[in-house]
Formats: structure tokens, C-alpha cells, sequence
């Protein structure tokens, strides 16, 4: 891009902003707005007080603009707003302050394009899963188009309206999952129901890590990674090549309509789970971080516990079940997890409680593919500004 822009190009190095730190333990009463990165997943800053905040934080200004730099391939940018107490920011974030000549929206839909999304993804060091961090030092020699002001301005308003659009459809997308789950409460309340522990309906199934060194080389398997279940929706594409001459165990092969559930990765996110559609591949292969559901009764309904399963009490209670002290990684026992209490629902008010949800799933889905060609026209749009053809 950088041979074909009419822009001049600057390394973002030159927006990077020297930052101080604070320990909001020593202002305990004091309230703070705080910029974490599992409040970027929220969509809003938190609003805590010293007390509860137990590291040292990054000290942020208004129009600040923030990077993830851990697990580098979720795209995470974002702009501080305006606060009337002071604005803290997690550690993980590369904190950038646009001067008169950059506009901050217009670098906030830079640093959440391909092309920068690239080039950010061969700045990552660490040993894999969440403990990937993109480099600063590296980042800083990226570098990004810079055209006239009102210029950059346009852009971003053009890529504001389609993003926008895209937030207007997720939020049709959650309103259909907040509709399954109230089905869900109004069904089986936990209060009224006699419960049963999880091992009482299934046994876990695991896989093995063995990933090829070369990744470049076709192979005949693949192996899944942890991301491939964390949004609650299977993605096939998070997974890395097995090496060529070894092939998994068919028990380890992942199979249309399993129901899978990660055992290890953030506090947050351990105990994700995701239902294997009909018209998956054959040749993906579960690795140990993530197991799978064997019912004990073949007419037990995978969808009716996918939405037991992520209910927010249900991953409350989840959550608790982990061991690990410290770090980002949490795991959960096995054994404790089949412990878990869930209600006991004969198969065949599952089955009912399924045809429900496949009658949502179906209207969710035809919004689902607004939102995909949505996303066609962000890239392709995005594309073109960042290149001078927009």
C-alpha cells in the first residue's frame, strides 16, 4: 500500500504517547473510569473505586487511542472520551495521542483494517493462546497513510456510518439470544426443578496439542485453538496444522453437532461453549484445551445444554469451578465440572425447548447475513481510503 498512496506515510511510532502509571490502592475511596480490556468487550469504560482496582494503571487523556496488544488477533481499538474523573487504562493497551495532523477516529479504523491487522499480527511474541502480545517497538515501524485532515475526517465518517450499522445489527443478533435465554428461564426454572449433576448426562472427551512446525505446509488434519469456541459460535478457521504424517484417533475428530467447551483460558472465557454445525469439516481435531460433550441418553438435546451452559449463572458457577492462581489462564477440573448441578430435563421437552430455538435461530440467521455483507463493504471500503481511492 505504502508504493501505490498518494499520501505521504509515517511510522506510528510518531503518535506514540509517554505514559505514567498510577496505584489507585492509594486513593480507595476515589472513583475512576477505567479503559480494561473486558470493558472494551462491553462496549463501555467501568466506573470503579481505588479499592477495587489491584494493579497499577496506565494514566489516560481524552482522545487517547487505544491498541490491544494481547491476544493481537481480536481487533481491539479504541477512543477515550471525555470524562469528569480520572481515566485509567489497562497495561495491555499501546496508547497513541494524535497531534494536529491525525484525526483520531480516522487512526482508530486504521488500526482495526487488514492491512494494518497484517502487519500487527508478525509483531507477535509469546508462547501461544492468551499469552500473545503484539510488540510495541515493533509496532512502532508500521506505517500508516497520512492525508490532508479533513481528509482523514471525511473517511472516518464514511467508515463511523458502516460501523454504526454493523453495532445496529449485533444488536439485533443479542436480542435473539436474549429472547432464547428468556424462553429458557421461562421453562425450566432452576428453583422449581429437581437438578442432576452434569456427569449424570455426559462424559468429556478431550484431544492432544501436536501442532506442525510448519504451518505453511498443507496437511491432511487440523487442530482446533481455544478461539474457536470463545465467541459461543464454532469457528473452524481458529485452528493450526497437525503435522502431516499423524493422525489423530477418530475419538478426537470433531463431528457434526458436537457441543464443545473450553476447559482452559481467561477467567472470563473458560467454560466457553459452541455447537459444531451440520456442514463442518471432517478433518478438525479437538486439542486438550477443549473437550467434548458425549451424551449418556443419544436423544439428549446438544442445543437445549449449549443454552444451559451459557446462561450468565451458568458460567458464574463455571467460573468458580476454576483452578490456576494469577496469570490470564484459568483451567477447570474435569471432575469438578461434572459435579456442576444443572436441571434435569427429560429429552423430549429438550427436543421441544430445541425446535423453539432452530425457529429463532432460523430469523437470527437471515439478520446474521446483513451483518456478513456489512462487513464485506467495511473491508472493502477500508481498503480503498487507506489507499488514496476512496
Amino acid at each position: 500500500m505504502s508504493k501505490g498512496s498518494k499520501w505521504p506515510m509515517v511510522k506510528l511510532g510518531e503518535f506514540y504517547r509517554k505514559t505514567s502509571s498510577i496505584n489507585p490502592a492509594r486513593v480507595p475511596h476515589e472513583e475512576f473510569t477505567l479503559y480494561s480490556i473486558p470493558s472494551f468487550d462491553e462496549g463501555v469504560p467501568e466506573q470503579v473505586i481505588g479499592s477495587q482496582i489491584k494493579s497499577s494503571k496506565t494514566a489516560l487523556q481524552e482522545n487517547d487511542v487505544l491498541l490491544s496488544k494481547i491476544v493481537p488477533h481480536i481487533r481491539r481499538a479504541w477512543i477515550v472520551t471525555h470524562h469528569d474523573n480520572q481515566v485509567l487504562g489497562s497495561s495491555e493497551w499501546i496508547v497513541f495521542h494524535p497531534d494536529e495532523w491525525l484525526d483520531p477516529s480516522f487512526l482508530k479504523h486504521f488500526l482495526v483494517s487488514d492491512f494494518f491487522h497484517a502487519q500487527l499480527m508478525n509483531t507477535v511474541a509469546g508462547v501461544g493462546g492468551s499469552l500473545n502480545r503484539a510488540r510495541p517497538a515493533a509496532v512502532a515501524h508500521i506505517m500508516i497513510p497520512l492525508p490532508p485532515l479533513e481528509e482523514q475526517k471525511r473517511i472516518a465518517k464514511i467508515l463511523d456510518q458502516v460501523s454504526k450499522s454493523i453495532e445496529e445489527v449485533n444488536s439485533q443478533l443479542s436480542k435473539f439470544d436474549e429472547l432464547i435465554q428468556a424462553h429458557f428461564h421461562q421453562q425450566f426454572s432452576e428453583e422449581l426443578m429437581i437438578t442432576e449433576p452434569l456427569g449424570d448426562v455426559a462424559t468429556l472427551i478431550g484431544g492432544k496439542s501436536i501442532v506442525d512446525k510448519h504451518q505453511e505446509t498443507k496437511t491432511p488434519y487440523k487442530v482446533l485453538k481455544i478461539s474457536a469456541v470463545t465467541s459461543g459460535q464454532f469457528k473452524p478457521g481458529e485452528s493450526k496444522n497437525l503435522p502431516a504424517d499423524y493422525i489423530p484417533p477418530s475419538e478426537h475428530l470433531v463431528r457434526p453437532g458436537d457441543l464443545l467447551i473450553s476447559r482452559a483460558n481467561t477467567a472470563e472465557l473458560v467454560g466457553a461453549t459452541a455447537l459444531v454445525p451440520e456442514d463442518v469439516d471432517t478433518n478438525l481435531a479437538l486439542p486438550d484445551k477443549i473437550w467434548r460433550f458425549h451424551w449418556k441418553n443419544k436423544e439428549s438435546s446438544p442445543v437445549f445444554y449449549r443454552t444451559l451452559l451459557q446462561l450468565p449463572e451458568t458460567r458464574a458457577k463455571i467460573s468458580r469451578l476454576c483452578s490456576g492462581t494469577g496469570g490470564s489462564m484459568k483451567n477447570i477440573p474435569k471432575a469438578k465440572l461434572l459435579q456442576l448441578e444443572i436441571p434435569k430435563v427429560d429429552p423430549e421437552t429438550q427436543q421441544d425447548f430445541e425446535q423453539i430455538v432452530q425457529k429463532i435461530e432460523h430469523t437470527k440467521s437471515l439478520v446474521n447475513n446483513k451483518k456478513l455483507k456489512l462487513i464485506e463493504l467495511q473491508k472493502s471500503l477500508q481498503t480503498r481510503a487507506f489507499q488514496g481511492l476512496l
